[in-house]
């Protein structure tokens, strides 16, 4: 086989300010079926540049999730009237174990709440981010507490839940993949108790800590919400960070290491477990409560990570039954799921 040298450095002069290279372009379906470590191309559907990073098992992943464009939004635009429905036969009844979309939005985790403790099922989509396109992936991964609140993948090997085990004892536990994306190779590696004794010591009047969690692009800061009012509404929320020296690492996070702290937020809404999502340039944080019939708070940061800073900007009702396990997506999407006996996880567009 031949091979040409192109021997004109000025074919590849980038110097010039106003132009730019095309990458191979496509959707999520027309990816290369046999790609090479280090192929990367512009991902069309989900608006993103992408390669393949070549491991085993291999996995498309983004190039720089910086360099896109920011997720800070406006709850008032999501679409609460034509939410999609997904009712899985699976989980019955107790859907409100959370929910998390996987893997570019190729796979969905189902969280069953309940009976007689919590499980995860995962399903595979035919079409990225449409639940109506999902199908039972025979994979399913059962969980050590009574109750499971919370099903959070902030990566292709790392599996978050907030489980209870007992009254006054709720842990949010990390599990690792052995293969990724694969949730029924989780097994446990650590857990935090989340209780006034221990991460929410330093906020005075609060009786109840949450399991809602959610961490930065890159692991190595750790945002937890907490609330005051479990069931009723009129309740406030306190949000702190804690800063990881190892990413992902939750095993030496107590009160004593929270970073910031943000001002008690009067929501007029309770009833807050699993539910928070934090943007990618940490300047907005999304919060959902169970009532009344599924708040979704918005708190804008005037400064980055720092939650002194933290207001609270609007709320919003979506309905639909007391929300839980709620996660937003850059696409962008909510998904949630419902504690109401109804067995629905739902997700809602931004419009």
């Amino acid at each position: 086989m031949a091979i040409t040298k192109i021997g004109t450095p000025e074919l590849f002069d980038f110097s010039a300010t106003n132009t730019a290279l095309q990458l191979p372009t496509g959707d999520t379906a027309s990816r290369p079926s046999a790609p090479s470590a280090g192929e990367w191309r512009f991902n069309s559907e989900l608006k993103y540049v992408e390669y393949w990073d070549g491991g085993s098992p291999g996995a498309w992943r983004q190039i720089d999730t910086e360099a896109i464009p920011s997720d800070i939004v406006d709850i008032d635009n999501f679409d609460i009237t034509n939410k999609t429905v997904f009712n899985p036969s699976e989980v019955g009844q107790y859907s409100g174990g959370g929910c998390s979309f996987i893997d570019s939005g190729t796979k969905f985790l189902a969280g069953s709440e309940y009976i007689p403790n919590g499980i995860i099922y995962q399903y595979n989509l035919s079409t990225v981010f449409d639940l109506t396109t999902a199908t039972y992936a025979n994979i399913s991964k059962d969980l050590d507490g009574l109750y499971l609140y919370m099903t959070y993948m902030p990566t292709d090997t790392y599996l978050f839940t907030d489980e209870y085990f007992a009254a006054g004892d709720n842990r949010i536990l990390r599990y690792d993949l052995s293969s990724a994306n694969n949730v029924s190779t989780a097994s446990f590696v650590t857990g935090q108790r989340i209780d006034n004794n221990t991460m929410s010591a330093k906020v005075t009047n609060f009786t109840m800590a949450s399991g809602g969690i959610s961490f930065n692009s890159d692991g190595t800061r750790l945002y937890v919400a907490f609330t005051n009012s479990i069931n009723t509404t009129g309740g406030k929320i306190v949000i702190q960070r804690y800063d990881l020296s190892t990413a992902y690492d939750i095993s030496g996070v107590n009160a004593a290491t929270a970073n910031s702290t943000s001002p008690e937020l009067t929501t007029n809404a309770g009833g807050l477990r699993g539910q928070i999502s934090v943007s990618a340039d940490e300047k907005q944080i999304l919060v959902m409560n169970l009532t009344p019939n599924g708040t979704l708070s918005q708190i804008d940061l005037t400064t980055a990570t720092d939650l002194t800073t933290a207001s609270l900007t609007k709320t919003r009702i979506f309905g639909g039954g007391n929300l839980i396990g709620f996660r937003y997506y850059m696409t962008p999407k909510i998904a949630t799921s419902a504690s109401d006996g109804s067995g629905e996880y739902y997700v809602y567009d931004y419009v």
